[in-house]
């Protein structure tokens, strides 16, 4: 498509201007290059830690605001036949880093439901999906 799914989410606060100390563990634990990539360009091995689903990417994005985590991202995915838009707390290299970045969350207890660890396959599958079934809608 036109645009970019994994480019929907803003940060609340920029990690780049926190020094290393202050950056959350699961922030430091996720992968991260020197210029930003389309989550499917990433290799399916990578695991990604789901925050909630919705089906409207502006309350998606009001959640991420009032949240206190910091280099979220997103992506519109598709499941069960419908459009969602899902909160990501970041890509990891393997699924063990992925479980310390959820044992590591602030407040971890009050995700409703628990953050989802799913592989970048799933997720990648998900979002071309996404835009098969957005074909002809704007964001």
């Amino acid at each position: 498509t036109d645009t970019e799914p994994a480019k929907i989410i803003s940060l609340r606060s920029n990690p780049e201007n926190l020094q290393s100390s202050e950056l959350p563990v699961y922030f430091r634990l996720a992968h991260r290059t020197e210029e930003p990539v389309p989550l499917l360009d990433l290799p399916k091995s990578f695991w990604a830690v789901q925050l909630i689903a919705l089906s409207n990417k502006d309350v998606l994005e009001k959640y991420a605001k009032a949240s206190s985590l910091v280099g979220l991202s997103g992506a519109r995915v598709a499941s069960n036949g419908k459009l969602l838009y899902v909160l990501l707390l970041g890509i990891y290299e393997s699924k063990e880093l992925a479980l310390q970045a959820v044992d590591n969350l602030p407040n971890k207890e009050t995700f409703e439901p628990a953050p989802w660890i799913r592989s970048l396959d799933s997720l990648h599958k998900a979002m071309l999906s996404g835009d098969y079934l957005s074909r002809g809608r704007s964001y």
